[in-house]
């Protein structure tokens, strides 16, 4: 686990102590792949980890670019 990350996950369990908890969790992005972690609920991915599926592509390019399920590593059946 990188440094930046330690620290992130420290600064959140802070910030859920200090009472702004799951106002400022949503729209935090944990993993880097682009969607916040309300996003990532919403999608049903997950929030650790930028490719849901393992197909390569990450899970904001797949909702937001391909439009694919980011859930699906193959989303066309074949």
């Amino acid at each position: 686990m990188r440094k930046w990350h330690k620290l992130l996950i420290i600064a959140v369990i802070i910030t859920c102590l200090s009472g702004l908890g799951y106002f400022v969790y949503g729209y935090i992005d944990i993993d880097g792949d682009g969607l916040s972690n309300k996003e990532e609920k919403k999608y049903k991915t997950d929030p650790y980890n930028k490719d849901t599926d393992g197909d390569t592509l990450s899970d904001y390019d797949e909702i937001y670019v391909y439009n694919t399920n980011a859930t699906l590593s193959d989303t066309s059946g074949d």
